[in-house]
């Protein structure tokens, strides 16, 4: 089985999350592991470790209550549950090196999505320093069947052909009608090879790519979505490419006011 992970701090937000993997993800593909990563200041009391054990003890508990709420949605789905002392980043990199994830799972408060990202929180450094695909759910999104995505790409090749191929399998398997559209601020030349390897792994013979101008990113592919009833969205992180161009700190008070829709982002 593959494995996804839910990331959960008990929270509303959290909880919508999961619920939403567990709705989006085949149970008959993937397994689930809820993780609570919890941490503590040295303070320098000599009851710190117990203070751990508590804390350990409260998470186990939680997490098997969350397990049971996301059971009764999905009887069928195996669920695991893993309580972890450490830094979010740190635990997902050491269960990710026993269980080799195939997609996190994080959930967000709708006026405070893309906020993170800008903020450096803990789902903007698990995109930069993970290397597994991020389903962001907006707190208040519903699950409903993505018969449209949109695939906003730079027009770059994708060096990781992994990540690339499961998320294109993924949709294959819902049936989901992609389409490709790359914001450009200038006539750009298109790149053959970028088509082509998008062509491929998503398994088309021929692949249609909309190209819009304008210098405001997120509201050009919040605007093509919108056109074309886009349920979802899949980004390309780049260290120097789309995602660092759709937060950039001047559109970032728009676009914290305005996020709508859950997106996968992917390692290039």
């Amino acid at each position: 089985m593959k494995h996804i992970f839910l990331l959960s701090d008990f929270s509303e937000k959290a909880r919508n999350a999961s619920e939403f993997a567990v709705r989006f993800f085949d149970h008959r593909i993937f397994d689930f592991t809820i993780i609570n990563a919890f941490d503590i200041e040295y303070c320098g009391t000599p009851y710190i470790a117990q203070l751990r054990n508590d804390l350990a003890n409260d998470s186990d508990e939680t997490l098997n209550d969350e397990r049971d709420l996301l059971m009764k949605i999905n009887p069928e789905a195996k669920i695991n549950t893993a309580a972890r002392f450490g830094r979010l980043l740190e635990v997902v990199n050491e269960e990710n090196r026993e269980m080799n994830a195939e997609f996190i799972v994080v959930g967000c408060e709708d006026e405070s999505i893309l906020e993170d990202f800008i903020l450096g929180s803990n789902t903007y450094e698990l995109t930069k320093f993970t290397d597994i695909p991020i389903l962001v759910v907006p707190g208040k999104a519903r699950y409903t069947r993505p018969a449209n995505v949109t695939f906003a790409t730079d027009m770059h090749t994708i060096a990781n052909e992994h990540q690339l191929r499961t998320i294109a399998a993924l949709f294959r398997q819902m049936e989901s009608d992609i389409y490709f559209m790359n914001v450009a601020d200038s006539e750009v030349a298109d790149n053959d090879n970028a088509k082509l390897q998008l062509a491929s792994a998503f398994n088309a013979n021929n692949i249609t790519f909309n190209k819009v101008y304008d210098t405001d990113v997120r509201k050009a592919i919040i605007e093509f979505m919108d056109e074309r009833d886009s349920q979802m969205c899949i980004l390309v992180h780049r260290d120097i490419g789309l995602i660092d161009r759709l937060f950039k700190p001047s559109l970032s008070k728009k676009m914290i006011m305005e996020p709508r829709h859950p997106m996968i982002i992917m390692k290039s």
